[in-house]
């Protein structure tokens, strides 16, 4: 069991997982390279079967100790959860906790937005965000454009890479962590 974090993100087509659709997922282990799970790669098109991509994110995230997700607690996991069941597969473990930074900011600080871009921005992490135009998820998933979807997949895995390092100054904030996660 990996006893270091592994930093999770998620692109999703509808926020709700019984209608929406696992576009792409990041996941990287602490200190290493970002691992990308695209849809068209892993199910061989975009469309509404994201079944290889959910599997692949709950594989890399199955040997965690616990695993970083920012708004995971709310969205990531649950979305997840509830993709894995409808294609037929095992749920995340459960026992694998979560450090959530919007729960921690929401516990120990006095932001103005817990955003994770806030976040990124108040502790001065030179890695920006990309702005992404909301219809790319659209031409991502009903046009089936890869060029849509290249764009998603660098902003969720630039979203991990500035994750990672959000997780630093926070890290003194982050209590035990129990079932609930971190915070």
């Amino acid at each position: 069991m990996d006893v270091l974090p592994i930093f999770v993100d998620i692109e999703t087509f509808g926020l709700n997982g019984d209608y929406g659709v696992v576009l792409c997922g990041v996941t990287m282990k602490y200190g290493q390279e970002p691992i990308v799970h695209r849809i068209d790669i892993l199910d061989g098109q975009i469309g509404a079967c994201d079944r290889a991509t959910v599997e692949s994110i709950a594989e890399e995230m199955e040997n965690a100790l616990f695993y970083v997700a920012h708004n995971g607690l709310n969205f990531d996991r649950k979305v997840l959860n509830t993709r894995l069941l409808i294609q037929g597969l095992a749920p995340l473990n459960p026992h694998i906790k979560i450090i959530d930074p919007v729960q921690v900011a929401r516990k120990h600080l006095a932001m103005s937005s817990n955003r994770l871009e806030s976040l990124q921005l108040a502790f001065q992490i030179p890695e920006e965000k990309t702005k992404l135009n909301p219809h790319l998820w659209r031409a991502a998933a009903l046009d089936h454009s890869v060029a849509a979807l290249d764009e998603i997949v660098e902003h969720c895995r630039l979203d991990v890479v500035v994750l990672a390092k959000v997780l630093e100054p926070l890290l003194p904030l982050v209590g035990r962590i129990n079932e609930w996660g971190s915070a």
